[in-house]
């Protein structure tokens, strides 16, 4: 599971609850943090489709990495990123077509 933390809603939320009242103790910063973060925090869950059998966490590992170097690639004018991207999603499909014709 990984959290992606959005920092704006983070430090919007903290400035306002912290404007509109006063600390009075180190419990109430903590519950401002807290409250902050499951508003700022998003989760996003992998799971492999139709309990595919030649799927194995070596493949999952590998999808989570090519789509978080497509995110940084599209963010990104750079060549070597994309690069870094066409080959491990060259590598990806290789890693997936061979254990596909070894199960099989």
């Amino acid at each position: 599971m990984s959290y992606f933390v959005e920092y704006k809603k983070l430090y919007k939320f903290a400035e306002e609850k912290i404007e509109s009242s006063e600390i009075t103790c180190l419990d109430d910063i903590s519950n401002i943090i807290k409250q902050a973060k499951n508003l700022s925090t998003s989760t996003k869950q992998y799971t492999i489709k139709n309990n595919i059998q030649w799927m194995n966490n070596r493949i999952c590992y590998n999808l989570k990495k090519r789509d978080k170097l497509q995110r940084m690639e599209k963010n990104s004018e750079s060549r070597e990123l994309e690069n870094k991207f066409k080959k491990l999603k060259n590598a990806v499909t290789n890693l997936i077509r061979k254990s596909e014709r070894g199960y099989i």
